[in-house]
């Protein structure tokens, strides 16, 4: 239980926003990726990521600042900066 208090700590502001905003307004969200396996190791996260089950257009409504980008290769997503974000 110690091991989870201690990673939640380390998530930084402006993700717990996202994520609080995403669930303030009815969907999921979740953590995911690399970002684990780097706080356990005690390395600083390269990026966030954030699952969630609202759509492209329902993230844009929630946050100032997003960006929508689609391509082939990769599925959508949505960068939603809450305080700084980086490209």
């Amino acid at each position: 239980m110690d091991t989870i208090k201690n990673l939640i700590q380390k998530i930084p502001k402006e993700v717990s926003h996202v994520t609080s905003t995403l669930e303030g307004a009815g969907f999921e969200a979740y953590l995911v990726g690399d970002v684990f396996e780097d706080l356990l190791m005690e390395r600083e996260p390269k990026d966030w990521d954030i699952a969630t089950n609202a759509k492209p257009e329902q993230i844009i409504g929630l946050f100032e600042k997003t960006v929508y980008e689609m391509s082939l290769e990769q599925w959508p997503w949505v960068p939603a900066c809450a305080g700084r974000c980086y490209s």
